[in-house]
């Protein structure tokens, strides 16, 4: 469950960028992606990126 106004940093951290980037507090579906795209980024950085 998303709450956007927790105490923990990082989703404070996301709140405060998403909020200035779209005039809006960030909905579940905001969090669920950022966190998609997040492993995502996690997995290629890891494992590496090979486009064969």
């Amino acid at each position: 469950m998303f709450d956007p106004n927790t105490s923990n940093s990082k989703v404070q951290n996301f709140v405060k960028k998403y909020e200035s980037k779209y005039g809006r507090a960030p909905d579940m579906f905001a969090a669920d992606s950022y966190d998609a795209v997040y492993l995502i980024k996690l997995a290629i950085e890891k494992g590496g990126y090979n486009s064969e």
